[in-house]
């Protein structure tokens, strides 16, 4: 992999049960190495209308990814990305990273338990993750190894990739007025 690998890594911003929809910030990024351009979108929450507004941002946007990158499964509460038909639609590989191992995750008991039934397919259709450093991962057309260095050369100053990172700043920043926490 390129250093420069153009990166669309996606978070989604704070948002309140109440809401009906919550915004979803995209960074283009060069490798790890500083960012090409911002977009956004909006997703339901608690829907499952993620993937295909995400297949639509990506289509429509004058910048070429070469990876799509992700911060967990789901956005907006349960509304669970489905990354097979993201990347079957985009053609685009697919990193989704995750601090914790998201076997032990209580994301599956939980959908069975509120009888969201087709946030549960897409969550049970998930690939087995795999480690890199302090992080879990799991992709979808790309191997592990080409993952791992694709993850090597976006880990900057966390154990979060840069570009996740940013995301995660701008939505903060967005929705508060300035970022807060870690990402």
């Amino acid at each position: 992999m390129k250093w420069e690998t153009r990166i669309l890594a996606f978070d989604d911003a704070p948002f309140d049960k109440k809401d009906s929809d919550c915004l979803v910030v995209g960074v283009f990024y060069r490798g790890g190495y500083f960012m090409d351009g911002v977009v956004s979108t909006r997703v339901k929450v608690d829907g499952v209308d993620a993937a295909k507004q995400l297949v639509r941002l990506v289509r429509n946007t004058k910048f070429v990814p070469r990876v799509l990158m992700f911060k967990g499964v789901a956005f907006a509460g349960f509304n669970v990305v489905d990354f097979g038909l993201l990347y079957k639609r985009t053609g685009i590989p697919v990193i989704v990273v995750s601090r914790d191992d998201p076997l032990t995750y209580t994301l599956v008991p939980t959908l069975e338990k509120l009888g969201f039934s087709k946030q549960l397919r897409i969550a049970k259709a998930l690939p087995l993750p795999v480690t890199f450093k302090n992080i879990w991962f799991q992709c979808f057309g790309l191997s592990d190894e080409n993952a791992r260095e694709i993850l090597r050369i976006t880990i900057k100053h966390s154990d979060i990739p840069e570009p996740l990172r940013i995301a995660h700043l701008i939505a903060q920043g967005v929705v508060f007025g300035e970022s807060r926490g870690s990402a």
